[in-house]
């Protein structure tokens, strides 16, 4: 988890989405899959990164 946020906090400018700046689901989808080799779904990276708020 400490890569992925690393990498999230790189921006998606760093990762060649220049567009704008804003991380969704299908980003980071296609982040882990080429940056760890693991197959997610969008639903599958909502439930990783959904953190505990309460």
């Amino acid at each position: 988890m400490q890569r992925l946020e690393a990498a999230l906090d790189a921006g998606p400018a760093a990762w060649g989405w220049t567009e704008d700046h804003r991380w969704t689901l299908a980003r980071i989808t296609v982040l882990v899959g080429g940056s760890f080799h693991l197959s997610y779904t969008p639903r599958g990276i909502c439930h990783l990164t959904k953190q505990d708020n309460r």
